[in-house]
This record gives C-alpha cells, sequence and structure tokens, in this order.
C-alpha cells in the first residue's frame, strides 16, 4: 500500500513537471524572458510541492499502515482472551454438568440400596426351622 502510494505520487509529479514544462516552452516561445522566468520559478515550485506530497502520501500511508497494524495486534490480543475465557467457561459448565450428574447416579444408587435393605429387612417374615 506504501509502494502504491508513492508510486502514484511520483506519476503525479513526473506527469506535472512534463506539464509545467509544455507551459515554459510555449510562453518561452511567444513571452519576454521576465515570463519564462516566472513560468521556470513555477515549474521549480511546483515540481517540489509534487515531490514533497509524494513524501507526504509515503509517511502518511506508513503511519497508517502502523497504526492498524498496532489496532488489530490489540484486537486480536482481546479476541483470543475472550476466546480462551469463553472456552474455560463452557469446560467447566461442561465439568460441573458431569460431576452432578455422576453424584445424582451414585446417590440415587446408594439410597436405592439402603432403600432396598429396608425393605427386604422390614418384608420378611422369619420361618422356623
Amino acid at each position: 500500500a506504501v509502494a502504491a502510494a508513492v508510486a502514484v505520487a511520483a506519476v503525479a509529479a513526473v506527469a506535472a513537471a512534463a506539464v509545467a514544462a509544455a507551459a515554459v516552452a510555449a510562453v518561452a516561445a511567444a513571452a519576454p524572458a521576465v515570463a519564462v522566468a516566472a513560468v521556470a520559478a513555477a515549474v521549480a515550485t511546483a515540481t517540489a510541492t509534487a515531490v514533497t506530497m509524494a513524501a507526504a502520501i509515503a509517511v502518511t500511508a506508513a503511519i497508517t499502515m502502523a497504526a492498524a497494524v498496532a489496532v488489530t495486534t490489540v484486537t486480536m490480543a482481546t479476541t483470543v482472551a475472550v476466546t480462551a475465557a469463553i472456552t474455560v467457561a463452557i469446560a467447566v459448565a461442561a465439568t460441573m454438568a458431569m460431576t452432578t450428574a455422576v453424584t445424582v447416579a451414585i446417590a440415587v444408587a446408594a439410597t436405592m440400596a439402603v432403600t432396598t435393605a429396608i425393605t427386604i429387612a422390614t418384608t420378611t417374615v422369619p420361618t422356623a426351622t
């Protein structure tokens, strides 16, 4: 992106210089030396401005990219942290659900065993032999 911006600015600078040079040639053919000097100064100013703009575009593009990379890095770190927290929360919830299910199953089995033992003890009639 930075290289493309610099290339575009460079092409614009060359085009501006070519237009200005054509203007100088036209003025030189039909105007006095003072006008030619004024146009030449304008061409030099336009060329310097184009070069300055190309540099400014390159610097701005580099700064913008650096800022975008920094923001993206922070966003990715935040996303990873949130995803990890959600993953841990889901794992904890699943573990708790499994633990609860196993605990309930053990409690039900123990209760049934005790209930069965009590039922057998209270309903069995001793027999004399």
